[in-house]
């Protein structure tokens, strides 16, 4: 479906980022040609979506993944320090290896989703999913 031309009346009012759009201008060496008289209907009038800038609509760029990776890796190493700070707590007070271990393991686990959780929901600005917020 061919989109309707519109006629060069002047620069496209500056959008969200501030810059704005000059239409092009005929060159002094071609005529200027008449426009083809265009009829439209509903069904070729339809209108483009408004534009919108990535980090408007939502959703992870690769910028934001490589900033919440290494974010990611940097939270990893101290949460497992954590893991054997509490792991050695435990064995300390009388636990037993096993379960130490075990409490530790979760609590490395629990922490370690939670804190993916934040960091790429806050990157990526997905706490407006429900579905995100509350998993299933």
């Amino acid at each position: 479906m061919a989109e309707p031309q519109r006629p060069n009346s002047g620069p496209v009012p500056a959008g969200p980022s501030g810059y704005v759009i000059r239409p092009p201008q005929p060159s002094p060496a071609a005529p200027a040609a008449p426009a083809p008289p265009t009829t439209t209907t509903p069904a070729t009038a339809a209108a483009a979506p408004p534009f919108r800038e990535p980090a408007l609509i939502g959703g992870l760029t690769q910028n934001g993944a490589v900033i919440g990776a290494a974010l990611m890796l940097g939270l990893l190493v101290l949460i497992f320090v954590m893991r054997g700070a509490v792991r050695s707590h435990l064995i300390a007070n009388r636990a037993s290896l096993a379960s130490a271990n075990g409490a530790s393991w979760a609590l490395f686990t629990f922490l370690f989703v939670a804190a993916f959780t934040v960091v790429f929901g806050l990157l990526g600005q997905f706490w407006t999913v429900l579905s995100f917020i509350i998993p299933i």
